[in-house]
């Protein structure tokens, strides 16, 4: 009957547990010998066998959470995280006291084959330089070839093991591991469950946000009741009141309404640079956390197609701001001055900017703070890591608008290294401004000198230390792409080009405000604006169909290619 076959099913499973057991258990003691692992790890050790010899739940419990087999390796899958909840929620019973004996302790390992120093152009769909004339069997072969992708995505594998094995413990393991095997395997990071840490930060971006989000229900509910009664307000604290209220600063924030002396035509670049900006960065933010993706290799060689460079290439498009930004201040403020130097007030000028970006940007800066509490796992961590948590350490960087000369794997908040940039070119404009309202000749000659040595600096960088002119997705070197960005990327002399232009877009407007175009010279306007537009875009899809550049083509085209 169905209960005996049940009692039959349940020996052979004890038997073959204590099978599988005998047969590694003088292998475990041979080589525990030969390390010097701690005595509670051992013993922590000893006892999860004697649970797994008697069935027991808790036992199994870290065999169940840790990953096994990896499928899809053949498709580029490159990570099995295991049960990351249930291995934290072990808890060994102890049998003289209610506090457990020891608790689950979830760890990442990395697993790569052996890998020679990297070179400094390797590509992600080539075999490494050692390996192209490997020659063996067909899943081998595959392999080979994606060989390039393990330097930056090693295989990533979730175990669960005892709470009492350290660092040290576990590291002395993964060495043994490597040498029987013939395989690189490295602990990249365990951790037992903990109450959530609430730090300083933490608790003030928690408390600003309360305290925020109550101002402003509150101030809606006043103006709510002053509209509603019809009692009309002349009280100027009352007025500060309510310029937090929902109604009133979305009535500002969905107008259409513009002066008469705005650049309506910038409306629909900024539309359309937003757009792009939007969409390029999802898709690179994934790009960055892709050992946490399924079918890497049909993702890298969906991303070599012609239309996915272009997309990935977009990142210029951030320039595109830059330049906007240089033609508002220069015909913002030669419009409030009237050319007049001597109306300049350099430290109202400088304040001015402050005032507009610090107070919103110090605000997201806290309220980040709390982000690392809303949510666990894995690849959380990652990005976290990524995004967030270097703020406990380098938020300073940020409110010195200096993060960006810092390095990429240390930046708060990854984003805002174009924050720092505009705000320091945006200072840089009195290098132009001052002289320009005293002598339009020098002023000039100066904004056209700063967008030459941009464009030389970038190609120069880029063609000495051998940097990617554009996103390269055949090539994603981590160590590449952080000189990459120091040098070249959040340098504001790269962008400096871009936002002069701009500056001097502006003072024309201003000199010149009914100036008219030939329509001839309108058309051939738009069709060099058009061509070069498309051509930076998709430079990168080139080397499809052409073979990569070389270095003194790179440089050619990264220098103006952000002009």
């Amino acid at each position: 009957n169905i209960y005996d076959q049940w009692k039959e099913l349940d020996k052979k499973a004890a038997k073959l547990v204590n099978s599988a057991i005998r047969m590694i258990l003088p292998k475990v003691m041979e080589s525990s010998s030969s390390m010097n692992i701690s005595s509670e790890c051992v013993k922590q050790g000893m006892h999860l066998i004697s649970g797994l010899r008697r069935l027991k739940i808790w036992a199994f419990s870290f065999i169940d959470s840790s990953s096994k087999m990896v499928d899809g390796i053949l498709r580029g899958n490159i990570n099995s995280p295991g049960i990351y909840e249930e291995c934290l929620n072990i808890k060994v019973p102890s049998k003289n006291s209610e506090k457990p004996m020891f608790h689950g302790q979830y760890c990442q390992v990395n697993i790569s084959p052996p890998l020679p120093p990297k070179s400094r152009r390797y590509k992600n769909d080539e075999p490494i330089e050692e390996l192209k004339n490997f020659t063996g069997s067909e899943v081998m072969n595959l392999l080979v070839k994606k060989s390039g992708l393990l330097y930056n995505y090693p295989h990533e594998l979730g175990f669960c093991v005892p709470s009492g094995c350290n660092t040290n413990d576990l590291s002395q393991i993964a060495e043994l591991a490597s040498k029987e095997v013939n395989l690189m395997v490295s602990v990249k990071s365990c951790e037992v469950k903990q109450k959530p840490h609430y730090s300083v930060g933490a608790i003030l971006g928690i408390v600003l946000l309360c305290y925020m989000g109550l101002l402003v229900l509150s101030a809606t509910a006043c103006e709510w009741f002053l509209a509603r009664n019809d009692i009309k307000n002349s009280n100027s604290w009352m007025r500060i009141f309510l310029c937090f209220s929902l109604t009133t600063n979305a009535k500002h924030l969905f107008s259409t309404k513009t002066s008469n002396q705005s650049l309506k035509c910038l409306h629909g670049i900024k539309f359309l640079s937003i757009t792009l900006v939007v969409m390029v960065h999802s898709y690179m933010y994934p790009y960055f956390l892709l050992h946490a993706y399924q079918r890497l290799f049909d993702i890298n060689e969906k991303m070599k197609e012609p239309m996915n460079y272009m997309i990935m290439n977009t990142h210029v498009v951030v320039d595109t701001f830059s330049c906007i930004t240089g033609l508002l201040v220069c015909y913002i403020t030669l419009k409030t001055i009237k050319m007049d130097y001597k109306k300049l007030n350099i430290l109202h000028f400088i304040f001015y900017r402050l005032w507009k970006l610090a107070p919103v940007y110090y605000f997201v800066l806290l309220v980040t703070q709390p982000v690392s509490l809303m949510g666990s796992g894995p690849y959380f961590k990652d990005a976290m890591n990524f995004s967030v948590n270097n703020c406990a350490n380098y938020w300073w960087r940020n409110v010195l608008f200096i993060n960006n000369f810092f390095s990429y794997n240390e930046i708060c908040m990854v984003h805002t290294w174009y924050v720092s940039i505009e705000f320091q070119l945006y200072l840089s404009t009195l290098l132009v401004l001052i002289p320009l309202m005293r002598s339009q000749k020098v002023g000039i000659t100066i904004n056209i000198l700063i967008v030459v040595v941009s464009v030389i600096y970038t190609g120069t960088m880029t063609y000495i230390y051998d940097l990617p002119a554009g996103a390269s997705l055949t090539n994603i070197d981590k160590d590449l792409l952080d000189e990459a960005y120091l040098k070249t990327y959040a340098n504001p002399l790269s962008h400096a080009g871009a936002y002069f232009i701009g500056f001097l877009v502006g003072y024309i407007l201003v000199v010149k405000p009914d100036v008219k175009i030939p329509q001839k010279f309108q058309i051939l306007g738009w069709f060099f604006a058009v061509f070069f537009a498309w051509f930076t875009m998709f430079y990168n899809s080139i080397r499809l169909y052409y073979g990569e550049p070389s270095d003194l083509e790179l440089a050619i085209y990264g220098g103006p290619a952000r002009c």
